[in-house]
Formats: structure tokens, sequence, C-alpha cells
């Protein structure tokens, strides 16, 4: 009888821990303790502890299926090709959870395999991706894909604030989508919950996002409604403190970088090349919208394409509070350089901008585009090289829509302008502007501005053919025995050089 009581006590015994989780090996960290797990789509086995490279799972499935904790770490294989969605969950909220790979070889990679999102972070925070290949191959682009979706909010959650997200060395291309600006390579998306719902500390950096019908990197919110944004569905409720940085985006039908509703925002030594050519939607390279504080600077932006409208290489969009656009390299964008705007019709606003050292050159369309009632745009200090384009213009100003006006309080100051075609400038009436100390040459039609400070003559660049770069363009560097060199009174707006007496028309000191 007794022998019988002790079988059954050991039945029971394993009866339970059959069904407790597996703990793969302990790891100690900084934060403190947590777990690692290893996957290997060639050589795992979900049937695995995945406490060892040795015997790790084999799908991601099995980490799907686990609720993660703080400190985990989960690692897969280089060389492996994992198919679906890899969609962690967590039970705390603190804490880093960090995804990475392990062993010699290329990335592994992660194809979504036509899935919504090959990636999926839902209501994260404390995570860190690095290191993955990262693909979402569809039969045909019949609905919205991402390559790595983060969606924060939902009906069913009670919102908050989401933080401390980092997405590094990312690899993301071929993704099967249609056109949308909710889709794409990497997207953030906030959602309609019992609460507003926002994210805090986003790090985007050194990633590579190509070959998409949609966006390459988008950041957008559903906490976007006030005057001049009336499609959004909830009250403005911003995010803070979005870095995205040192990212490579090609051939995206979409906008290149897109980032709405955010406080203090950077954008940041990002290329941005050959998007915008999806549908019959306005896109453009590089744009902050309804945000306050946004800094975009060291990027490059060059052949976007004029489709569905804009396709300037940057833009400064609807409800922006001072706005700083320093230190970019445009060019050869159907476009144009830069567009500021908001709609009038719509009582959006967008105020205190301002464009200093700036590189555009061989763009086409319109250099600056200036549409609705923006006010307070201080453009100086930047160069403008354009000899191939016949037709394009130096700048316009609109109204955007049916009321509202133009343009106002937009000074343009120190900046050289050589432009050999047959463009036109377009001013909208009753604008208040003022071009002062400008550099003019070529062909170009400059006769319509009046500038009372204004130089003529060859600029005298050092070099006929610069590198591509802003940080390389030394061939639109002055010589000493240019007429630009030295002859400049600093602008008043300019809190760099304002204690100079004298400084150089155009980008470079």
């Amino acid at each position: 009888m007794k022998r019988k009581k002790i079988f059954l006590a050991i039945m029971v015994v394993e009866m339970i821990l059959s069904f407790l989780p597996v703990f793969a090996q302990e790891i100690r960290t900084e934060g403190g303790t947590g777990m690692i797990y290893y996957l290997d789509s060639l050589h795992g086995s979900d049937d695995n502890d995945g406490s060892t490279p040795e015997t790790a799972y084999q799908t991601l499935e099995r980490i799907n299926g686990m609720m993660l904790s703080a400190h985990t770490k989960v690692l897969l294989k280089a060389g492996s090709v994992f198919f679906g969605t890899l969609a962690p969950v967590r039970e705390d909220s603190e804490g880093f959870i960090e995804i990475d790979r392990y062993g010699e070889g290329p990335d592994p990679i992660i194809n979504g395999n036509g899935n919504f999102a090959a990636v999926n972070l839902k209501n994260l925070s404390y995570i860190k991706i690095a290191n993955l290949e990262v693909t979402n191959i569809a039969p045909e682009a019949d609905r919205t894909r991402c390559g790595v979706y983060s969606e924060c909010g939902g009906e069913d959650t009670q919102g908050g604030n989401f933080k401390e997200i980092y997405l590094s060395n990312i690899n993301v291309h071929d993704v099967t989508s249609v056109y949308s600006r909710t889709g794409g390579g990497i997207v953030f998306d906030t959602r309609k919950a019992a609460q507003p719902v926002t994210y805090e500390n986003v790090f985007i950096e050194n990633c590579r996002i190509k070959d998409t019908n949609a966006n390459g990197i988008t950041f957008t919110s559903a906490y976007s409604k006030r005057i001049g944004i009336d499609w959004a569905e909830m009250p403005y409720t911003p995010s803070k403190n979005i870095v995205i940085r040192n990212n490579f985006v090609y051939n995206c039908g979409g906008d290149g970088v897109f980032q709405s509703c955010a406080i203090d925002p950077l954008i940041e030594r990002n290329v941005v090349y050959g998007c915008c050519w999806a549908g019959d939607t306005a896109y453009a390279g590089i744009w902050p919208h309804n945000s306050a504080n946004a800094i975009m600077q060291y990027n490059e932006a060059y052949g976007q394409a004029l489709v569905g409208g804009d396709a300037q290489g940057y833009d400064v969009d609807i409800n922006c509070d001072n706005t700083l656009v320093q230190y970019n390299y445009s060019h050869h964008n159907d476009g144009g350089f830069l567009l500021i705007c908001t709609s009038g019709d719509q009582g959006g606003y967008n105020d205190d901008v301002t464009v200093r050292h700036n590189l555009s050159e061989e763009d086409k369309g319109q250099i600056f585009t200036l549409s609705g009632p923006i006010t307070n745009i201080k453009i100086y200090n930047n160069t403008v090289s354009c000899q191939q384009p016949p037709n394009t213009r130096l700048i316009g100003m609109y109204q955007w829509g049916n009321s509202g006006g133009g343009p106002n309080h937009v000074s343009v100051e120190n900046n050289i302008f050589s432009m050999n075609g047959t463009g036109f400038n377009q001013f909208y009436p009753d604008t208040e502007y003022q071009f002062r100390g400008n550099l003019y040459y070529g062909t170009y039609n400059f006769s319509d501005i009046s500038d009372s400070e204004k130089k003529m003559g060859d600029p005298g660049f050092a070099g006929d053919d610069p590198i591509y770069g802003i940080s390389n363009g030394s061939g639109f560097r002055l010589t000493k025995s240019s007429v630009a060199y030295q002859t400049a009174k600093p602008s008043q707006f300019d809190d760099i050089a304002n204690e100079k007496e004298m400084i150089n028309i155009g980008a470079f000191s």
C-alpha cells in the first residue's frame, strides 16, 4: 500500500513538472538575472530546452508561446531562415529583453511569409532588436504588410507610455504591400486605447530598408487630432524623443522617412534614395509632421520620383513648431529640395522653420515650395546649384486650398543661387518676405527678386566635380577669391555666426 502511494506521488509530481515552462540558461546582466534562449532553424528542435546552442529551439512559434521576462535574451543562429512572425510577449513592463544573433555567418532571416508583419512588437517597452535580416514576401500586393511593426494601444488595452525601444542593424527588404503609409519597412503606430498612448525614447539606427511599395520608416499616431488635422481619431498627445539615425532607405514607393506627432524628434545622417513612386499620393523623402522641435540634419536625399505629388527631398509639414533643417544634402529630386506647408482650409499652421547650411544640387521642379499660411520662415546660408534641369523654379509661394492665405514673414538671406535655366519665381500676393545679401549667378531670371544687398557673379566654387554627400561637399566650398568669401553680414537669426562681423555666403563657412 505504501509503495502504491509513493508511486502515485511520483506520477503527480511528474505531471506537474510537465506543465511547467522549460527554463533556459540563466544569465546575469547589469540590471539583474535573466534567461537566454537559442533558436536554430536548421539543427534545432522545439522539443529541446533552448538553453544552449546544441539544444536550440527551431521555430519562432516556440518563443511566441512563452512569456518572456526582464533581462531575457533570445538569440537566433546566423544562417538560419525562419518563416512566419516573431511576436514576443512579456510578463513585466521594465528591464530589457534583447533579440539578437549568435554564431558565424550571415544574419538570420525572418520571412513574414505574407503575414501582416515579420516582426510584430505589440505593447512592448524595454526591448532591443539587432542584427537581423527581415523580409515579408507574398505572391501579390493585396494587403498592407510590414517588415517590423510596433503597435502600442488597441481597443482592448489601457494605453499608456511605451518606451525604450531600440532597433539597430536590421536589414529589411522585399516587403510585398499595397501602397500605404502604415505599411512598409519599419512602422511605429499608436492605436486608440482606454487612455492616451505615446512612445518615448525610440531609436531606429543603422538599418537598411529597401524594395517595398509602401513607406521606408514610419512613425504615426491615432492621437494626432487638433486644429489643422481632422482625419485623426484622438486628441493630440505627442510622443517624445524619437531618434531616426544612420539608416539607408532605397526604392520604397511611399515616403522614405515619415515622422509624425512627437516632441523633440531627431532625424539625422540618413540616406533616402529613389522613393515616392507609388500610386497617386503625395510623398516626400524625409519629413516631420505635426511635431515640435524637430531636427533634420546631416541627411542625404536624392532621386525621389514625382508621380502622385510633392517628391521633394525634404518636407516640413502641417502643424510643426520650431523646426531646424540644417547640414542636409539634396540632389536630383523631381520635386525640388524643400517643401514647407500647411492647409489653410483646415486651419493648420507651420511656424518658426529655420533652413540653413544645406546643399541643393540639380534638384528639379521647385527648389523651395512654401505653401499655405506658414509663418516665420528663415532660409539662410544655403547653396543651390542647378545647371541641368532647364525649367527648375527657385521659389514658389502659394495658398494651399481655398482659404488661409499664403506664407508670411519669410526671410531669405546669404544664400548662393547658381542657376542656369529658364524657370521663374512665383510669389503670393500680400506675402511679407525679404531677400537680403544673396549671391545670384546664371541665366535664371532673378529680376523679380528685390535684394538691396545682393551680389552677382560666379561664386567661385573650389571644384567642378564635388563628391556626393554633404560631408564631402568640398567642391562647393569657396575659394578666397570668390565674391562670396567673407562678404556677408550674419543673418539676424544666426545663433552660430552672429558674433562675427563678416561670414561666407552659402552653405560652407
